[in-house]
């Protein structure tokens, strides 16, 4: 089947998914409506263009009076932007949707901002997926109480049982600073994420079970938080390089803060990997064309989305399902050339 490519500079319609597929605007429509009479074949072309015209997932509709499963998220953009750079909670909507699609169920996919303990956007929906680390715990709580079935997506809540997938964050960074410490690295810094998320606990918490794993020191000095854009990982390495001028090693907890960081090394006259080795988290396709390329411990981030859409759909199926599942991705170290 010939694909014809086009350049769209504004928002993108289904013509432009019908073009870029080769195929009618009406067949475009019953694919993203989940309607039957779509061929496999023709839904994937379709599906390739979404991803490549980067077709805001909100669009999507499912036919009137369809089971409705709302993805929450404090970050709703989040959802329905480009993977320009990474963007966790969009890769992981892909996998949702993928797992979604071929179901008989006709699940509509509703965007809703996660702030507050009211449930009565989603009073009458089938099911819930709460996504990303920064998690509203007295809102999760209340959808507990409110015997809704839901899925955690990127986190857990801990103490609170629930449902969720999560990425083995604690093997990925023990599995970092095993990397280094191979490499003859002993003073190693870490800069993560904010410590609002839930995430960002863990992989703390993987970072120094490592180094004491080892037997190597951890001064509260060595490490820093930044939000998850490079340019706060510019200004937090700078800062962290003032206060500990002979670290060999930074790990970073997300790609894009390791990018801005590699910046800044290179910025006060030292050299990426020979001074200072760097690795990053999340395996970013951006990752890949750093200067040097980046070292970082990657997750499928779409899997996690077919597993939490996946689990959910059981508990939807099954109301006596009163299980609570806590799933892990595995995470696997890709070495290049930043250490």
């Amino acid at each position: 089947m010939q694909k014809i490519f086009v350049m769209v500079s504004k928002r993108p319609t289904l013509r432009d998914i019908a073009r870029h597929a080769n195929v009618s605007v009406s067949t475009v429509s019953r694919a993203l409506n989940n309607y039957q009479h779509v061929d496999e074949d023709t839904r994937a072309a379709i599906q390739a263009a979404v991803e490549a015209l980067q077709y805001p997932l909100d669009n999507l509709r499912s036919p009137r009076n369809a089971p409705v499963i709302s993805v929450l998220s404090r970050n709703p953009q989040g959802l329905s932007t480009s993977n320009v750079g990474g963007n966790f909670e969009y890769l992981a909507m892909l996998g949702v949707r993928t797992e979604l699609e071929p179901r008989q169920l006709n699940l509509q996919i509703r965007r809703i901002w996660l702030d507050s303990e009211d449930l009565s956007p989603i009073r009458d929906d089938s099911g819930v997926i709460v996504i990303g680390g920064m998690v509203d715990f007295p809102f999760v709580q209340s959808l507990s109480e409110s015997k809704m079935p839901f899925v955690m997506l990127g986190s857990h809540v801990l103490p609170l049982q629930t449902n969720c997938v999560m990425a083995d964050y604690i093997h990925g960074m023990g599995a970092a600073v095993n990397h280094l410490v191979e490499r003859g690295r002993r003073r190693i810094g870490l800069v993560n994420g904010p410590a609002t998320t839930r995430t960002s606990i863990e992989k703390l918490n993987g970072f120094q079970l490592g180094l004491l794993q080892h037997g190597l020191d951890l001064p509260p000095t060595s490490i820093a938080a930044a939000d998850f854009r490079s340019e706060d990982g510019f200004k937090r390495t700078h800062e962290l390089l003032e206060r500990c001028p002979d670290l060999d090693a930074i790990i970073y907890t997300d790609d894009n803060t390791a990018m801005g960081g590699m910046s800044a090394i290179k910025e006060t006259g030292r050299t990426i990997p020979d001074d200072v080795a760097v690795i990053g988290f999340h395996d970013y396709e951006i990752s890949r064309y750093t200067d040097p390329p980046l070292t970082t411990v990657h997750f499928d981030m779409m899997l996690m989305g077919k597993m939490a859409a996946r689990r959910l759909c059981m508990l939807i199926e099954d109301p006596n399902d009163q299980d609570k599942w806590m799933m892990l991705a595995r995470t696997e170290l890709i070495v290049r050339n930043s250490t």
